[in-house]
């Protein structure tokens, strides 16, 4: 390809891969629809592009698919994101991947034979990785979910705890600020009121201490 081309397409391709990557970490899996359309749409450009301006079409014997190298990352980054992708846009993703092929294919100068589909052995082999790799990060995902649910389960009980304790603590002051006003204002009281309100301090004390030797819920 001319080295202007060449260039053009790497400056693009350096721009989408920076604004994939800051959209991903800003939105996360919400992203990913749209950084794969991203991706399908360079991976189109650099199809075409590429196909239309190779000068050399063979080598080895075998005919030179320029076009398999968007293949390279708009097909792993299929799979890769499929699992965040509902029914219409896996459908829309599949069909941009045809297309591209079999446009670049038809663009080709000379035809394909049987053995030029070896040179698709990469494009799975990426596929396949990329398979994989997509199974390991949900692996990690899930071991980082475990342990961020058993820290949120042990801030919300050591929560509860204290703010059981607060609570405890603050009704036995009041009970104690309740008693001390009893025995200050006794001789200002009716004398009829005295055995209910001593019989609720007492009631108020057993209850909280009954509560502060249960086990904790």
């Amino acid at each position: 390809m001319p080295l202007p081309a060449c260039a053009a397409l790497t400056v693009i391709g350096l721009l989408v891969a920076f604004w994939a990557h800051r959209r991903v970490l800003a939105r996360g899996t919400a992203a990913h629809a749209r950084v794969l359309a991203a991706g399908l749409c360079f991976g189109a450009v650099d199809a075409l592009v590429s196909t239309s301006l190779m000068r050399t079409m063979a080598a080895g014997g075998l005919t030179r698919m320029p076009f398999l190298h968007a293949m390279l990352f708009a097909v792993p980054l299929t799979v890769m994101y499929w699992r965040d992708l509902g029914l219409g846009r896996r459908i829309a993703a599949v069909a941009s991947a045809a297309s591209i092929l079999c446009v670049c294919v038809w663009l080709l100068p000379v035809p394909l034979h049987w053995a030029d589909l070896a040179g698709l052995v990469w494009p799975l082999a990426f596929t396949i990785g990329a398979s994989a790799v997509r199974d390991l990060l949900d692996l990690d995902t899930t071991g980082v979910d475990h342990e961020l649910a058993a820290e949120h389960a042990a801030a919300v009980r050591e929560g509860y705890l204290s703010g059981r304790a607060d609570v405890l603590r603050l009704v036995e002051q009041v009970t104690d600020e309740a008693a001390h006003r009893l025995s200050a204002d006794r001789e200002s009281l009716d004398p009829r009121f005295l055995p209910e309100i001593e019989r609720r301090l007492s009631q108020v004390r057993d209850r909280v201490s009954t509560l502060r030797h249960q086990p904790d819920p």
